[in-house]
């Protein structure tokens, strides 16, 4: 894969099958040649591996050169086909299944993949790679995801893990920072639960990429039954002749506890460290490679973040989302022809 592929174009068929569409196959095709697309899938039937691999050879018949798309679960002659016949597949069917249970069947996948050494014989990417430890596990070309702009539309934002003093990405996780959100003293996983110490080098690492925290409302610790019937009890039920209304703060300006877009801008910012401190791996002919990690990105909304970073981030979205909106094609073609 070239550096200059910002874009890769997936059929979407997670969503046209969650969502009971149809999805025409010369429409995907017509769509590919007319915005003169690179990097793409192919049309994956999920549930039906002799379907996915007609669509192959419908897609090649008509001149492209789609990734092919085999299926975790699927018989695994589809995949020795794949590997005797292509330099680069895909791998799908992996929303669903628990940590354990993609592992143990990515592990069978990975040991037809890679040569006694471990090393893979052909370029591997991986649809829908959510957790750290799959990401890891595996010698992947490259892979996808939406973490991160699904974490931050849920309030929360990767942070690397302190190790001696230094931070690593690959170990990281994400911590709520929203202020719409209840951050009670000693919550696991919410920002203000974080060591006094480790608060002060993140704040550090903010400013030092051009963030502002902003302000989280630290609440006390929940009460316990006993206390929440004991202050109901004490309390009276008369109502007030009057309320007093507290003068708004100040607009803080886009912060991280109170934008999503700005939580997107910091988990890319993250998504790219953590690109740069995975391993390279090697291929089974010697030459060495990095796992590249490409951002989803479903929406125009998603798209105005992305292009306001340099560098420019690789993202996937797919036809699925694509084909409905002339202005999100427009905004996307324009990003992938980009210098």
């Amino acid at each position: 894969m070239k550096d200059s592929n910002l874009f890769f174009l997936d059929s979407g068929a997670f969503t046209v099958k969650s969502k009971g569409l149809e999805l025409p196959i010369q429409d995907y095709i017509d769509f590919i040649k007319a915005y003169d697309f690179e990097l793409y899938a192919n049309l994956d039937v999920i549930g039906k591996a002799g379907a996915t691999m007609k669509n192959q050879k419908i897609m090649e018949a008509a001149g492209l050169t789609p990734i092919p798309t085999y299926h975790v679960g699927e018989d695994l002659k589809y995949l020795k086909h794949y590997l005797a016949n292509y330099e680069y597949i895909s791998i799908g069917g992996l929303v669903g299944m628990s940590s354990s249970d993609l592992i143990k069947e990515l592990k069978k996948v990975f040991d037809l993949i890679c040569d006694n050494k471990g090393r893979p014989k052909v370029k591997v990417h991986g649809f829908g790679i959510t957790g750290f430890r799959l990401i890891k596990k595996f010698p992947w070309y490259s892979l996808d995801s939406n973490s991160p702009v699904m974490a931050a539309a849920n309030g929360r934002i990767y942070l690397p893990k302190i190790i001696r003093g230094k931070f690593n990405h690959a170990a990281g996780r994400t911590f709520s920072v929203s202020d719409q959100g209840v951050h009670q003293t000693g919550t696991i996983g919410s920002y203000v639960g974080l060591p006094k110490q480790y608060k002060d080098r993140f704040q550090i690492l903010f400013g030092e990429l051009g963030f502002e925290l902003g302000k989280i409302q630290n609440q006390p610790k929940r009460p316990t039954r006993k206390q929440r019937k004991e202050k109901e009890a004490s309390q009276t039920q008369s109502i007030p002749l009057f309320s007093i209304v507290e003068e708004p703060e100040e607009d803080a300006g886009q912060t991280l506890a109170n934008d999503w877009k700005e939580r997107v801008r910091w988990n890319l910012h993250f998504w790219k460290f953590l690109e740069n401190e995975l391993p390279q791996y090697e291929f089974s002919n010697g030459e060495k490679f990095r796992t590249t990690l490409f951002s989803v990105t479903a929406a125009t909304t998603i798209l105005d973040v992305v292009k306001t970073l340099d560098p420019p981030p690789k993202i996937l979205t797919s036809y699925a989302y694509l084909s409905p909106s002339e202005t999100f094609i427009n905004q996307i073609i324009e990003y992938k022809n980009q210098k």
